[in-house]
């Protein structure tokens, strides 16, 4: 998988991704201060339920904005078979005879992104295999849920 393509998708999903969040929140907003959302009685709660949604929504669209900065100031650069795992690298895990791709990243643990057919899974330091793979080295051995993992790549 060439990284540097990988590092762009992962940028123009979070720029989408956070362009929508924004868009939801301001659209939240405008029904909360909406005048016929206005209270008619006392349990008319309408007003007040979509500013605790509005607020939500700012901070998911806060976090994605928070995202995406991270990974455009991440610097694309290659890493050499004996260096330690650390924030930028792509790395593939064997586990059970499968081969996974994950790429340590400064944010956004969790999302997946395809390119060239592959999926690749976003890790940060603080998932648990994050936090096995961080620091470690090209063959590094290790389990996960149960069982054995290798590092099979580094890029």
């Amino acid at each position: 998988m060439d990284k540097k393509r990988l590092l762009q998708e992962i940028i123009a999903q979070l720029r989408q991704e956070a362009e929508s969040m924004l868009a939801a929140a301001q659209a939240t907003r405008d029904e909360a201060t909406h005048e016929d959302n206005k209270a008619e009685s006392k349990y008319d709660t309408r007003g007040l339920e979509a500013s605790y949604l509005a607020e939500g929504q700012a901070r998911q669209a806060e976090e994605a904005e928070s995202n995406l900065m991270r990974f455009e100031a991440l610097e694309h650069r290659s890493f050499s078979t004996d260096e330690d795992i650390e924030v930028g690298a792509l790395v593939g895990v064997e586990i059970a005879g499968y081969r996974d791709l994950y790429f340590c990243g400064p944010g956004a643990g969790g999302k997946e992104v395809e390119l060239e057919g592959e999926e690749c899974t976003i890790i940060t330091r603080e998932s648990p295999l994050g936090a096995q793979l961080y620091g470690a080295k090209l063959g590094h051995t290790f389990e996960v849920n149960g069982r054995a993992a290798k590092i099979v790549s580094l890029q």
